[in-house]
């Protein structure tokens, strides 16, 4: 049975030692990459890459496109020449389309230890990425927990709470691993947990959609270490267009059900 724990805001149990970090020595994020998928995200992706690699010394950001039309490849190969942890993965031309498609694809490439998958789009908050790199040391995958009602479309709230709630019921069945947050796409994970799922398993993912960690909560093994870091529910996204559509809720029932 996986172990499911919140593990930065309360403090670790069983599995998990104490987190002891310096209070003088500045933290060096270079065991953590970022993999932020991206979508004609022309108006955030530029900002987003200052404000983390400003905030996280050393970490670093795999951006992979699916196909963009606007100017989202153009600002990240810029920021690529100015430092050299930021990467474009250009998808454009692959056969498989999707945030989970693209998160796979850029696992392959990581170097890291430590994996944190997110919006490019500020609805996941870089503020909490240090918080999640830290629980990825006594865990297998920490996933970022929404916390409150915040301010969101009604319909897709509707619709997560109830992925949320035949994800539980049909997981729980299964005798599959839980967390409080099962339609979350604000998550840590291990790089070899990862691409050990990804190598010996990879057509078990729904490539298409964009719910990574059902997919990885349903094909895990056994003794995989979860826990949970809680954030304040995201407002509706200030710049840019949402890429949901009517399409992601059966991809996202794929995942459940696969």
């Amino acid at each position: 049975m996986c172990i499911t724990n919140p593990c930065i805001d309360a403090e670790p149990i069983n599995a998990f030692e104490p987190y002891k970090k310096s209070a003088t020595m500045p933290r060096n994020y270079s065991d953590t990459t970022i993999i932020a998928p991206t979508l004609n995200e022309e108006e955030n992706i530029g900002g987003f890459l200052a404000a983390v690699t400003k905030r996280y010394p050393g970490i670093s950001v795999v951006v992979p496109d699916d196909g963009s039309s606007d100017s989202t490849v153009g600002i990240v190969r810029r920021a690529s020449r100015t430092n050299q942890r930021i990467r474009l993965l250009d998808r454009s031309r692959r056969s498989v389309h999707g945030v989970t498609a693209s998160i796979l694809d850029a696992a392959m490439a990581v170097r890291t230890p430590k994996i944190i998958s997110m919006d490019a789009d500020f609805q996941h908050p870089v503020d909490k990425i240090g918080k999640i790199a830290d629980a990825l040391d006594g865990s297998d995958i920490v996933v970022g927990v929404r916390a409150g009602r915040g301010r969101r479309n009604l319909y897709r709230m509707t619709m997560s709470k109830g992925l949320i709630a035949i994800s539980l019921a049909v997981f729980k069945l299964r005798g599959r691993p839980t967390c409080n947050d099962m339609a979350s796409g604000f998550l840590g994970m291990r790089t070899k947990l990862l691409k050990g799922l990804i190598s010996s398993n990879r057509k078990a993912f729904v490539e298409q959609g964009n719910k990574t960690l059902l997919d990885m909560l349903r094909i895990t093994g056994e003794g995989t270490r979860i826990c949970e870091v809680t954030y304040p529910n995201f407002p509706e996204r200030k710049r840019g267009k949402s890429k949901m559509k009517a399409g992601h809720i059966l991809l996202a029932l794929m995942s459940v059900i696969k």
